[in-house]
């Protein structure tokens, strides 16, 4: 058990090891981290989309199982003139959508949504009618869903009163698609945990997360020249683990550019 144990926290020193940061190469920042896979809002009217033809869809249905991830949508909507619509084809978020058996609506964990949702009878409902972004479907900060998706055989479909000034304020109705998802926003000073960064940020915001890292394996570091020769000491493994904790929950995925 003392070897098996040794064995075990040498490859986590080595795996650790490798990740160490250098502050002088030039790197993109991508933090691993995620708020995870959200749902959609039960409270009326903040699942409703609604389509000039076919009237409200229902984005939180009994049964419908919808869930926004980071790479799209799955589960089923409902619109009561026209049955269900299905978001993607296998239930695996991150479709392509080349192929009669690879299709969905595909999220770029910015919250942008594109791709193709299905109904036996209204057909392909296009999340970026254009394909150039500029009405497409697309989930803010607070998981506010705005923007239009379009259907040949049902023509448009809005996500969010505002986009046609139909609001209440406007003598109309609230409605809109929201969802506990959230797309990635910028890092703050300390770096927060639990947060995913874009790709392009400042040489202070870049250090800073460098900095918070190496500062995190090296005390991870620290601890194995002192580890008793049985590995049982419960202080050390639970110090270790807080660390790795902290490390691991706000690592970055350094790619050179």
């Amino acid at each position: 058990m003392e070897n098996k144990n040794k064995i075990v926290f040498g490859i986590l020193f080595f795996v650790i090891s490798i990740f160490t940061i250098n502050p002088n190469t030039n790197y993109c920042l991508a933090v691993l981290t995620s708020r995870g896979p959200g749902v959609v809002d039960s409270t009326s009217p903040s699942h409703y989309a609604y389509g000039e033809n076919i009237g409200w869809i229902d984005f939180n249905p009994t049964g419908g199982n919808v869930v926004i991830a980071d790479e799209g949508l799955t589960g089923y909507a409902y619109a009561e003139n026209a049955g269900w619509i299905h978001l993607d084809y296998d239930g695996t978020a991150g479709a392509v959508n080349t192929t009669s058996t690879d299709w969905g609506v595909v999220n770029d964990a910015q919250g942008h949504l594109s791709g193709y949702a299905y109904s036996e009878n209204l057909g392909w409902i296009n999340f970026d009618p254009t394909g150039t972004g500029s009405i497409q479907v697309t989930i803010s900060d607070t998981g506010v869903f705005s923007g239009y998706a379009y259907g040949e055989n049902i023509g448009w479909i809005s996500f969010n009163c505002s986009n046609t000034n139909s609001c209440a304020n406007n003598a109309g109705y609230d409605y809109k698609v929201l969802t506990n998802w959230g797309p990635m926003y910028e890092v703050s000073n300390p770096p927060p945990q639990f947060v995913r960064v874009p790709t392009t940020v400042t040489a202070q915001q870049r250090s800073q997360i460098i900095n918070f890292v190496n500062l995190q394996l090296n005390q991870v570091k620290a601890y194995f020249p002192n580890l008793t020769g049985n590995l049982n000491n419960q202080d050390e493994k639970i110090a270790i683990l807080k660390n790795l904790i902290s490390a691991l929950s706000s690592l970055v995925m350094l790619v050179v550019k």
